[in-house]
């Protein structure tokens, strides 16, 4: 079974570049040490992470269960399967 690491944040509001990009290494050394994302499913701080998490084609898992959101960011998730979990 995978490690799960859940990153939360901010849906909205102005981040500097560089609170971008760290989150954004976040989410790549998660993937990197073969662990899971889970986010809130909502644009903002956390979605950065997802795109580094992406980047390095790791596993991410949104869930609207753990955010208020009410938009889903549909293209990035990825539902896990047998062989991934």
């Amino acid at each position: 079974m995978k490690l799960a690491v859940g990153v939360m944040g901010s849906a909205s509001g102005v981040f500097p570049n560089a609170t971008r990009e760290a989150l954004r290494a976040l989410g790549s050394a998660i993937a990197e040490r073969n662990c899971a994302l889970i986010t809130g499913a909502c644009p903002g701080l956390s979605f950065e992470a997802v795109l580094g998490a992406r980047a390095r084609a790791g596993l991410v898992i949104e869930s609207r269960l753990l955010s208020r959101c009410t938009s889903t960011l549909k293209s990035t998730v990825r539902r896990p399967t047998a062989s991934t979990c």
